[in-house]
Parts: structure tokens; sequence; C-alpha cells
């Protein structure tokens, strides 16, 4: 860090100025440089499971492979748990880093009442929503147990 002293017009301003950069300050020097972040997050992934017995599917962040990423679960537009995408994927293993994109949750007992609910997922703390694949159905019906 150093400092810097300018004089305009008679007034002295003084600020601080680091040499490092944004990426340094967020992430540790320690981390390998195949595991830093190579821009923004870019994600991607899918619920590809919606049944009574339970909620899962899958999300990455292409810009960083290696990164941990919470995800939301939400039943009818609320928040059912948030869990860790974190469980190997052998049919993700192509997309490079850790292939432990998982995730997934066991149905929530607001389901089982007979009426028709909506379920979604998004990444934990964006605005990222985790498409359902498109050859399942976002909503369910199960029966009361």
């Amino acid at each position: 860090m150093y400092v810097l002293i300018f004089l305009l017009s008679g007034i002295v301003f003084l600020t601080a100025c680091s040499e490092e950069n944004d990426e340094s300050l967020s992430v540790p020097s320690n981390v390998p440089a195949a595991e830093r972040p190579k821009g923004p997050p870019n994600y991607g992934g899918a619920v590809d499971t919606i049944t009574c017995d339970g909620i899962s599917g899958w999300v990455w962040n292409a810009a960083n492979p290696f990164e941990k990423i919470m995800v939301d679960v939400y039943v009818d537009g609320k928040i059912a748990e948030t869990v860790p995408a974190a469980n190997y994927r052998g049919d993700l293993r192509n997309l490079g880093g850790t292939s432990e994109y998982g995730f997934g949750i066991a149905a929530p007992g607001a389901l089982k009442d007979g009426q028709p609910h909506s379920v979604g997922a998004k990444v934990s703390g964006s605005s990222f929503d985790i498409k359902v694949w498109e050859k399942i159905q976002p909503s369910i019906v199960c029966k009361p147990k």
C-alpha cells in the first residue's frame, strides 16, 4: 500500500492506494491458478428430478468450476431448503473441475397434501434461476401420507 498526496488549487488531497487487483482481494494467493475464477460467474445447470420422494439437479460455474455453490430449493416460491451443490455427478465429468455439482433434498412434507405445488431452485445469494429440465414438469401433486 502507498499514499498519494495531491495539491490542487491550494487544497491537499490524501488518498491510500493498494497495488493489489480486485481478483487478488477475493481469492487467496494459495489457490492454484487452475482454480481461480476466469471472469464473472457463468452458471449452468438444471433441476432434473421432481418427485414425491425428492427434488434434485445440478449447477456449476463455468468461469470457476471449483466454486462451492449453495442452492436454494423453492416450493411455491418459498425457500424449502438451502443445500450445497456438492454431490458427485459422473454424467458431468466432461465439464471439468470436480464433477461435484449435484444437489438434492427429500421432498418436503408440505408437498404431500394432495394439492399442486410449483418447484424451482436458484443459486443462493444470486438471481440465477436453475431451470427445470424441459422433460419434467415444474409442478407436482403428491398424495397425503
